[in-house]
């Protein structure tokens, strides 16, 4: 069952930034991709966080907050590496697709406070609350498709 349910967070990925950032992080033919271990991760962090705040200053937590920062940092490094990628195309004016992306990106040009920092928030926001969509969605259906009624 566990494989089950890591086929499909693969496949939610994969649908997610295909769709919302036209990148493919090559997670359904690659089973040993970084990029879903980065992300259930930090989430991970996330949800230690809210269960116990004080897991910052306990000695026995200190490896797992390491890996919960480079899980954090690999992530934001590909999404600034992807936004930048994109601004270049759109600089040499190679065709790019209307997602997300270019939407931060207008976004961005119309707004010039907005940094790449920010930039790279939005992009990590939008997708954690696409995965969690997406989870949800998935959820439902096997709960739909697992109940003969």
């Amino acid at each position: 069952m566990k494989g089950y349910w890591l086929y499909c967070h693969a496949i939610w990925l994969f649908q997610l930034l295909q769709v919302a950032f036209n990148v493919d992080v090559n997670v359904i033919e690659d089973a040993n991709s970084p990029f879903p271990t980065a992300i259930a991760t930090c989430l991970q962090g996330v949800q230690t966080n809210f269960r116990s705040p004080f897991w910052r200053i306990n000695v026995l937590q200190f490896p797992f907050q390491k890996s919960v920062s480079q899980a954090t940092r690999f992530v934001r490094d590909y999404a600034k590496n992807v936004i930048q990628e994109r601004q270049e195309a759109i600089l040499r004016g190679d065709d790019t697709p209307l997602d997300i992306l270019a939407h931060i990106l207008s976004m961005a040009e119309s707004e010039p406070s907005l940094t790449l920092e920010d930039m790279v928030d939005e992009f990590v926001t939008f997708y954690v609350a696409g995965q969690f969509h997406f989870f949800m969605y998935f959820n439902s259906l096997g709960l739909r498709f697992s109940n003969p009624d």
